[in-house]
């Protein structure tokens, strides 16, 4: 028959008879023939080519010496009546072909299933992550289903298998094959109720060049796809899927153009006959290539499962290519040698040689190099026997064989396992024969990780220092992921571990070993280096953290059809195997997973802190030191559900204090740098570098990893102001790095609720005791520019001072009330204001940079020039996070890419050059950019002086951010010409209070405001202020949800007066909320004291602020109350499905108008089920099985009676206030609930036992138990009731770091 032009159909020739190709060019009058004699399958590979490329043709076939010619259809007719019985027929397939193709995918499709994984954690070249993929049934009765190894991965994972019929069963990973992609699933059979599933057969020798095949599968995600092709070539080599992945190798790979794509991972490859030929496994991207891996290894592995025999894997940690004679005749090989061959293999085209070696693996310890042409293999006699001797299928396999192909190698090496196989093989020419040891591939693949401060360790695996040509054994401890604990040291995925606090650790039995040794928060020195560079290694120092997050062992279970296993914890001392009889939470019940968890042993307790001299310790500081001690021996923490009991240091005698070293030489000291001008020796011991980290995403906070400069602003009370760019929320660990050596603990004391402003504390025994001048590390209090300072002008008009202190000549007019009032030179102050001649003072923005690794250095910055602004612009940031909002600062031009303080000539700090974080769009994209502006040192004393006295701040808002408008702006809104003219004429500055601008109200502009006026004096006289110009007016921007602007308010209206008086700032608005809250707390305190007799309880004070808008062309007056805010964090955060739950931030309410009430979703974790069934941060749930959920508490209560494997519904809803409903699947093995909560009433410095840096309790961590509810079916067990611990103090910095 004529060749199509699809060229389907074509298939392969096996006879031993010589084989005929005769294609055909042109027309029928003008044909070229060529002739490609082919005598075995190999060759079919090219043929195929040559048939596409060629044109149409027919084929031909002779059992003799000179085949058929033939010319035209009448020939071909002639020839095809005389061809022997294995002629090929090429062409289209008939209708009986469509409807055979028809009989056997619908007896093959409910043996294919659909496979859901989520891989719970990384492990070797495994990301944790949910994934579709696609199997198939290889035993019913047992329940097998074959994949891809990439599909069942390395770690551990959590499957379930979707059946065509629609029915889910959970699937149980048996086996992972250490280095060929294909691994199994098992399924009880008896939870298949509806579906009798058919058994797909292996049939490995069926594949042949030009095979017509079917891929069925899970293709694109759709359940099912069926996708066709041909088989173009059986020698393809393994793909490689990069540096860090899992790559195949040591085997040939089938290639077709089927077009897989993701999730047909897994499909079976089949024959018209619905045997199985291939195992699907990977795709070119961007083209319809396809990869299939043969099933030689893969039948032999699957009957043996079948029958519960272990699976044996050799290797010489040796990868080998397969080379064509031609390259193989330019390195050497002898033609002698590949006539040879080519006679005991009449199909190969060439021959197996040695692509690389894993440095001191067995292949590279007995003399292989790369360039080696393999030509044959043998076991000796005493190995054959007792390797393969017992095996009828083996029978004979101990003598000399040609080995050529990947199969035969295979076969073995998995045969001579802990054996010695002599090769004999060619290099450049010469024969050399070499004796070596065949290892275990199980024993050096990992089989167990330990989990610890949210990084992943284990052994370095055969894959790894494959791709990074480095051995495997005794390099060090694989860091495959680098979480919370590592981070801060800079350690990162891929690095190796070779020693902690000076002892080696080369494999992961050392390393958990050295790390149960050390108390949690120790800080210790740790070499480490990165696996692809073998030659250089780094130092680095590690905080243990056992505090927020579990610290466990996790290994696989042995199965029973994988007996092989064993070998695999016992490699070298590297897995250090776990009994399965010790306590796990994946309990007995828990069938489907075959890794077990278990809690690693209790550190030693923290020793405590060295004491003060011993002029400095009383009677009766030894006697609260005693207590101290003896508190501490009652304290307790946990680890994942097992309490720790604290060993209490001995008490306090007098001959331990008169043996004390004193407070010089036992406590540490630093430097500070004198600086390299006026401004920078002002500061310098008043500027810490903060460093913080963040265990938990929460808060839409940007990152968990920031720094940045504070400054001291009490030594007694030990208090360091900062931005929230810096310290985004109070759930953290902080470290200040003091002077050029020093690093202590501190905590988060206050986060303004409103401004980018943060107040830290320390505890100051660490540097000392004694008063001023006392202590060793000279810290000192900064001085703020504040009211104390300018008491005539006034705390609110500190600003205007700075402002006009950076006028640019010549620039920005500046105008001032008063304007004929002269100055000393005879000129009038408005006049010299307009020519811009002001005589500027000297600012410098002073900071600190480094790092921990590199230390800090100090550097400053003179400005020349500033201006008032009302900060960057506050967009709607995604995820909702803070920003700032209704401030005005200075912009200072010419300043500093990094944060610090402004310090004015006589070494005050004039206000903090805070880093402001921002979301900007660029070309459609998001983008995290920081913006440096000076908060004016006013708002940092309004916020530090009630700390400093033991006090917490409130402050009072509106709810409402506001945006500036101009005049003519508000012209066109309906504001009457008169009012535009007074607010012209009489407009105070952008940075007066609201005292300064009743004083500098015109006699117009207090006709046009109908509100009666407020009782604050008038301004003194003479008291000029800087105004803005052109004039403008504050703009209602948006309405925060949940206060009672939203109701009272509109979106556009323009406010006109405040309690009677125009205002023109920010800031003004601020101090009329807080003096009218004041004074109805003065009232309210007023009528408790008049009514002291009365039986009821007063109502607590309410405050409003009266407001006149424009609205629509009318003026409206409305009274909005005002709402108090405390520090602006959150207190509660719980761990549940993978997921950080918390309180919904105030950014949400501020920036979407959301009401605060339901669960919001911070964050999840990948491989969680919150990751893997949908529940998405910044989403809000609001119901749990129908139960409302307002709060966390509700929440809670809504799910504690959960347990392993229970479905919950959960009602979520998005920013924009759509609902869906979905259900999740929990996962108490490895996602278990923990609550972390901040204590109500956290111990001060000085107030613990312990004292110093063993006394920074302020979170805890507990794991929520599920309770019973009765159930009208019986549940399984949950796996973490084996724990009922009780709560987890978190310490500070010092003992924890995430």
């Amino acid at each position: 028959k004529r060749l199509s032009a699809r060229s389907r159909g074509i298939a392969s020739v096996t006879t031993k008879a010589t084989a005929t190709i005769v294609t055909s060019r042109g027309g029928a009058n003008s044909r070229k023939w060529q002739r490609f004699p082919h005598s075995g399958e190999n060759e079919w590979s090219r043929v195929t080519a040559a048939l596409v490329a060629g044109g149409l043709g027919v084929v031909a076939a002779s059992s003799g010496n000179n085949p058929a010619w033939l010319d035209g259809d009448t020939n071909a007719a002639a020839a095809a009546a005389t061809t022997p019985s294995f002629t090929v027929e090429v062409g289209e397939p008939s209708r009986s072909d469509s409807a055979r193709w028809e009989s056997v995918l619908e007896k093959c499709i409910p043996g294919v299933v659909s496979i859901k994984v989520n891989a719970t954690r990384s492990f070797d070249t495994s990301a944790p992550g949910a994934s579709q993929a696609t199997g198939f049934v290889v035993d019913a009765k047992q329940g097998l289903v074959l994949t891809n190894r990439h599909v069942v991965q390395s770690g551990p994972v959590l499957a379930e298998a979707l059946f065509q019929n629609h029915e889910e069963v959970p699937l149980r990973a048996v086996y992972r094959d250490p280095v060929h992609d294909f691994g199994l699933f098992q399924f009880d059979p008896k939870n298949l109720r509806h579906l009798k599933v058919p058994e797909l057969p292996l049939h490995p020798e069926l594949a042949k060049v030009g095979l017509d095949i079917r891929v069925m599968g899970n293709n694109a995600g759709e359940k099912l796809a069926i996708l066709s092709g041909t088989l173009a070539r059986l020698d393809r080599g393994a793909p490689n899927y990069g540096r860090n992945s899992f790559n195949d190798h040591n085997t040939f790979y089938f290639q077709a153009a089927s077009n897989t794509s993701g999730g047909s991972s897994g499909s079976p490859v089949i024959n018209s006959d619905g045997k199985v030929v291939a195992l699907n496994a990977a795709g070119m991207v961007g083209t319809a290539s396809s990869y299939y891996l043969p099933l030689d290894r893969v039948k032999r592995a699957v009957d043996l499962i079948r029958r519960g025999e272990p699976v044996s894997r050799g290797t010489l940690q040796t990868t080998f290519e397969y080379r064509p004679f031609n390259e193989l005749a330019r390195v050497g090989l002898p033609s002698q040698v590949e006539a040879a061959v080519r006679a005991r293999n009449p199909g190969g085209v060439g021959m197996l040689c040695v692509s690389s070696l894993v440095p001191e693996g067995p292949g590279h310890r007995a003399g292989l190099q790369p360039g080696d042409v393999l030509l044959s293999m043998a076991a000796p006699a005493a190995a054959a026997a007792a390797v393969v001797g017992n095996n009828a299928n083996n029978k004979g396999k101990g003598g000399k064989r040609l080995v050529t192909l990947f199969p035969d190698l295979e076969e073995i090496l998995d045969d001579a396992v802990g054996g010695v196989v002599a090769l004999e093989v060619l290099r450049g020419g010469k024969l050399l024969r070499i004796q070596t040891l065949v290892q275990d591939l199980h024993a050096i693949t990992p089989a167990s990780f330990l989990e610890m401060g949210e990084s992943v360790f284990h052994d370095l695996s055969y894959h790894q220092a494959r791709n990074h040509a480095c051995p495997v054994e005794g390099q060090g401890v694989y860091v495959c992921q680098a979480g919370y604990m590592l981070r801060e040291a800079g350690v990162t995925a891929g690095s190796l571990i070779l020693s902690v606090d000076g002892a080696a650790t080369p494999t992961l039995a050392h390393l958990q070993k050295a790390l149960e040794k050390l108390p949690d928060g120790q800080e210790v020195a740790v070499r480490v280096r990165h696996v692809s560079n073998r030659h250089q290694s780094a130092l680095t120092r590690v905080r243990v953290d056992r505090t927020w997050f579990p610290t466990q062992r996790v290994e696989r279970l042995e199965v029973a059809t994988n007996k092989s296993s064993k070998s695999s914890s016992s490699s070298s001392g590297s897995s250090g195997s776990l009994s399965q009889a010790s306590p796990c939470q994946a309990s007995p019940s828990d069938a489907l997973s075959d890794w077990a968890v278990t809690p690693c042993a209790s550190p030693p307790p923290l020793p405590p802190p060295p004491l003060p001299s011993v002029s400095s310790v009383s009677a009766s500081q030894t006697r609260q030191t005693n207590a101290a001690a003896a508190a501490a021996a009652t304290t307790t923490s946990s680890n994942n559900g097992y309490v720790r009991q604290q060993q209490p240091p001995p008490p306090l005698s007098t001959s331990t204090i008169s043996t004390m070293p004193t407070a010089s030489s036992s406590l540490p000291k630093t430097r500070f740098p004198p600086g390299a001008n006026k401004a920078e020796a002002a500061v310098a011991q008043s500027l810490v570098q903060v460093h913080f980290n963040m265990p938990y995403m929460i808060d839409g906070t940007v990152g968990s990893q920031f720094s940045g400069t504070g400054v001291v602003v009490d030594t007694a009370k030990g208090l360091v102001v900062v931005d929230r760019n810096t310290v985004p929320s109070s759930l953290g660990d902080v470290r200040l790095s003091v002077g050029s050596s020093l690093e202590i603990p501190g905590k988060v004391e206050y986060i303004h609720p409103l401004h980018n402003l943060a107040v830290l504390s320390y505890d100051p025994s660490l540097l000392g005791s004694g008063g001023e001048g006392g202590q060793v590390v000279p810290l000192k209090a900064a001085t703020l520019v504040s009211s104390s300072s300018s008491p005539k002008k006034g705390a609110a008009s500190l600003l205007a001072d700075l402002e006009n202190d950076f006028v640019k000549g010549g620039s920005g007019a500046v105008f001032k009330k008063n304007a004929k009032k002269e100055n000393k030179n005879g000129s009038a102050d408005g006049e010299e204001a307009r020519q811009g001649n002001t005589k500027t003072k000297k600012y410098t923005i002073v900071g600190l940079q480094g790092n921990k690794r590199t230390g800090t250095q100090l550097v400053s910055k003179a400005v020349t020039s500033a201006s008032v602004s009302h900060g960057q612009p506050v967009g709607l940031s995604h995820p909702p996070r803070f920003q700032d909002a209704n401030l005005e600062v200075l912009a200072l031009e010419g300043g500093m890419q990094s944060d610090g303080v402004v310090v004015d000539p006589q070494g005050r700090v004039a206000g903090l050059y805070a880093s402001f974080s921002l979301q900007m769009n660029s070309g459609g994209r998001l983008q995290n950019v920081q913006a440096f502006q000076a908060i004016p040192a006013e708002l940092l004393s309004e916020l530090v002086e009630p700390l400093a006295r033991g006090e917490q701040p409130a402050f009072h808002t509106l709810g409402v951010e506001f945006e500036y408008v101009g005049l003519s702006q508000v012209r066109g809104m309906g504001l009457d010409d008169a009012t535009i003219a007074a607010l012209e004429a009489g407009l105070p500055s952008s940075s007066s209070s609201s005292a300064s601008s009743a004083a500098a109200s015109s006699s117009s502009a207090e006709a046009a405001a109908p509100l009666p006026p407020s009782n604050t004096a008038p301004e003194a006289e003479g008291d000029s202020q800087p105004l803005p110009w052109p004039p403008r007016l504050l703009g209602i921007k948006r309405r925060w949800g949940g206060y009672p602007a939203q109701k009272l308010l509109e979106d556009g209206d323009v406010v006109l007066s405040v309690e009677g008086r125009p205002v023109h700032s920010f800031r003004q608005i601020e101090v009329a909320c807080a003096a009218n809250a004041a004074k109805a707390t003065k009232d309210a305190a007023a009528a408790a004291a008049s009514g002291a007799g009365a039986t009821t309880t007063p109502p607590p004070p309410k405050s409003e602020v009266a407001l006149e808008v424009l609205r629509g062309g009318e003026r409206v007056a409305v009274r909005v109350g005002t709402v108090a805010l405390g520090s602006d964090e959150t207190t509660k955060v719980l761990m549940w499905g993978g997921a950080v739950l918390q309180k919904p931030p105030q950014a949400v309410a501020r920036q979407r108008g959301v009401d605060c009430s339901g669960v919001y979703v911070a964050a999840n974790h990948r491989g969680s089920p919150a990751g893997k069934y949908g529940l998405n941060p910044t989403s809000r749930i609001v119901e749990v099985d129908g139960v409302s959920t307002p709060s966390l508490d509700a929440f809670m209560a809504a799910t504690k009676h959960k347990k392993h494997g229970d479905s919950v519904r959960l009602k979520q809803e998005d920013l924009r206030g759509v609902s869906t409903v979905s259900a999740l699947k929990l996962d108490m093995t490895y996602w278990p609930t923990y609550e972390v909560g901040r204590c109500t009433s956290p111990p001060s410095w000085n107030s613990g036992s312990g004292g110093g840096a063993g006394n920074k309790y302020t979170w805890r961590r507990s794991l929520v138990t599920p309770t019973q509810k009765t159930s009208h079916r019986q549940l399984p067990s949950s796996p973490s009731s084996l724990f009922s611990p009780p709560p987890l103090l978190l310490q500070a910095p010092s003992s924890a770091m995430r």
